[in-house]
């Protein structure tokens, strides 16, 4: 299994004065059906390893948010990082994250459980202000997708006490660059996330179809990063990288490496869930009643009406039990009625 997370900083002065460029590259399990990561993500039956994908792409959310905090960073403008077209074609290598299985009902929670887990990451960091970057279509489509998910998550969080609604400014069709200036413009220090290719510092920005995708890949807009990512990537062509290979480029520049504190226990994730899952399926049959939830429900204190409303909000195909794969998403991805906190096992 992959562990991934390394983040590249950059100082940008033509974009926006004082800013940092943080560098960071998402996950690709969906691109194409080549997606060169979703094998790292795939169990024995093919399928993607939910838990797995959500911790690494924590950690690269963990990654931004503490480079942030070691450039001393105040303003911190994000976009939805990872959910883009690296998710767009999942579902030619994992059916159930096609339409037509519950109405795209596993991509939707797959997205949301992004979207928790970067909320997660901002309300552990010491970042004063997250300025998100959304922009909704109103079509029904990815882009109103993305938004929801960030949106949804964000206000869970904050009306159970997890983030405070100072932490986070919604920015509705805002360009990620020119927020950035303007921010830059009022003194403030900012902190400015790149979207980039784990193969290259910059996400083929050289080739034909790049030319027609500028959107939040910055390398394509600034020369100065494009030529700084042509010195780090060696050249213009996306190659396999060797663990330690960015950072030794970056040294032989004249560059400064500076390690990150991990801020998530990840020996086992996995078999953590798997064993919290045990648990609660009392009977062994290895699925999870409503009874067998509601008794761990009630021993934490949540009245007996709101259980029905959590089983059944996790219960996605309405067969009366939650199965292994439910209660993953429910853990991970799935949403409580806004009026309660949502429960940790």
């Amino acid at each position: 299994m992959m562990r991934t997370g390394a983040l590249l900083l950059g100082r940008d002065q033509s974009s926006a004065s004082g800013t940092s460029v943080l560098h960071a590259a998402a996950i690709n399990i969906g691109e194409t059906e080549r997606a060169t990561d979703y094998q790292d993500y795939a169990n024995e039956m093919g399928k993607l390893e939910l838990i797995h994908y959500i911790e690494d792409m924590g950690r690269i959310y963990d990654n931004i948010l503490q480079s942030a905090e070691k450039l001393g960073v105040t303003s911190l403008v994000f976009f939805p990082f990872g959910m883009g077209a690296f998710l767009r074609n999942l579902y030619k290598l994992d059916a159930d994250y096609s339409e037509a299985n519950l109405h795209g009902q596993r991509l939707k929670e797959l997205r949301h459980a992004l979207a928790k887990r970067f909320v997660k990451a901002v309300s552990d960091s010491t970042v004063e202000r997250v300025h998100l970057c959304i922009a909704p279509s109103g079509k029904g489509d990815e882009l109103d997708a993305n938004a929801t998910a960030f949106l949804t998550e964000m206000l869970l969080s904050i009306k159970s006490g997890q983030l405070k609604p100072r932490v986070m400014e919604v920015l509705l069709n805002a360009d990620a660059l020119s927020t950035a200036q303007r921010l830059a413009d009022d003194n403030r220090c900012v902190g400015l996330v790149n979207g980039a290719n784990r193969r290259m510092v910059g996400n083929h920005w050289f080739s034909y179809g790049a030319r027609m995708a500028i959107d939040e890949n910055l390398h394509r807009r600034s020369w100065r990063m494009a030529s700084t990512a042509y010195l780090l990537n060696g050249g213009a062509e996306a190659v396999r990288r060797h663990p330690g290979e960015l950072a030794a480029r970056v040294k032989g520049l004249g560059g400064k490496v500076i390690p990150l504190q991990t801020t998530n226990d990840s020996s086992d994730a996995k078999g953590e869930v798997l064993k919290q899952f045990r648990k609660w399926d009392t009977s062994g049959d290895g699925r999870i009643s409503k009874d067998e939830m509601c008794k761990v429900l009630l021993a934490v204190g949540i009245a007996q009406k709101d259980c029905d409303i959590i089983f059944s909000a996790a219960d996605s195909n309405k067969d009366g039990f939650l199965s292994y794969h439910e209660f993953v998403y429910w853990l991970l991805g799935g949403q409580s009625p806004p009026s309660l906190t949502p429960v940790r096992v």
